[in-house]
C-alpha cells in the first residue's frame, strides 16, 4: 500500500499553509475529491519514458517495487514513479494480454465470464505505440495490435468514451483500496491510487470529472502500491507479476 501516512502529513501541511486541495510538486500531486484522497502522477510521453517491467536480464521475474528500483538503476537510470500494472496469478505472471518492448509474452483474454474483477466488462488495455499512450477496451485492441510496444490488459474499464462503468454503483459498499491509470485530454498518463477505502464509482469520476479522462482502467485493489520519491513516498515492497515504472 501507499505510505499513506507520507501522504497525509503533506494534506495536513497544505491545510497549514491554506492552500488548495489539489497541490502540485511537479507531475506528483495529492488530489482530495469527494471526501477521499489520492496520489495522482500526469506523465508526458512525449517526455517521459514509461516502461512496463516483468523481469530482469537474468530472466527473473522482478516481483517487488524494490527490486525494479534496483533493476532500473542497474540500466544507468531512475526510477520517478512505479506501481503495478494489473492483475496477476499466484505465480506471478500477467493476467490476460501483455506485451514487453515490442514482444507479445501472453495473449488477449477475450472471455466475458470468470471470477473476479478481470472479467467485470468491458475490461481493457493500457498501451504504448511509439507516438502515444492509449487506454482501451480490450474488444477494441485488435486495431492497435501491430503498433504496440508496451501493453497490459487488466479490468474492469473505469470509465469508456467519457462513460462511466454501468456495472458501478453510486454508493456502493464494495470498499477497497483501488488503482488505475488513464489519459487525459492532454494526451498525458495519469496514475492514481486511492489513499483510503473507495467504490468503483467514486474512483471512475475522480478519471472522468476531475482527472479529465475520457479512458481509464482499473488496475488493482488492495494490494496496489505505488513509489513516488517526489511527494516522499518510498514504498518498495509488493509481490507483483508486471509492474509500470517512469524513467528519468
Amino acid at each position: 500500500m501507499v505510505n499513506k501516512y507520507n501522504a497525509i502529513q503533506y494534506l495536513l501541511m497544505v491545510a497549514w499553509f491554506g492552500l488548495a486541495s489539489v497541490s502540485c510538486f511537479g507531475q506528483a500531486r495529492i488530489v482530495a475529491y469527494k471526501g477521499h484522497h489520492y496520489v495522482v502522477y500526469a506523465a508526458d510521453y512525449s517526455k517521459d519514458k514509461i516502461q512496463l517491467f516483468w523481469k530482469n536480464g537474468q530472466n527473473e521475474k522482478l516481483r517487488s517495487l524494490g527490486n525494479l528500483k534496483q533493476n532500473v538503476n542497474a540500466m544507468g537510470q531512475e526510477l520517478l514513479m512505479a506501481t503495478n500494472a494489473g492483475m496477476y496469478t499466484p505465480d506471478n505472471v500477467p493476467c490476460g494480454l501483455y506485451i514487453e518492448n515490442g514482444r507479445q509474452v501472453k495473449s488477449i483474454t477475450l472471455a466475458t465470464k470468470g471470477n473476479g474483477n478481470f472479467f467485470m466488462q468491458p475490461n481493457g488495455v493500457f498501451l504504448l505505440t511509439k507516438s502515444e499512450a492509449k487506454v482501451v477496451s480490450s474488444q477494441e485492441f485488435s486495431a492497435w495490435n501491430s503498433k504496440a510496444i508496451y501493453a497490459t490488459q487488466s479490468g474492469p474499464m473505469l470509465v469508456h468514451k467519457g462513460i462511466v462503468n454501468s456495472n458501478f454503483s453510486d454508493g456502493s459498499s464494495n470498499i477497497n483500496i483501488r488503482s488505475g491509470v488513464g489519459v487525459n485530454g492532454q494526451g498525458r498518463v495519469v496514475f492514481a491510487i486511492s489513499q483510503e477505502l473507495v467504490n468503483f464509482y467514486d474512483f471512475a469520476c475522480l478519471f472522468k470529472d476531475d482527472l479529465n479522462c475520457e479512458n481509464a482502467l482499473f488496475l488493482d485493489g488492495a494490494i496496489s502500491r505505488m513509489y513516488l520519491p517526489q511527494l516522499h513516498i518510498n514504498d518498495t515492497g509488493g509481490n507483483f507479476g508486471a509492474m509500470i515504472g517512469v524513467l528519468k
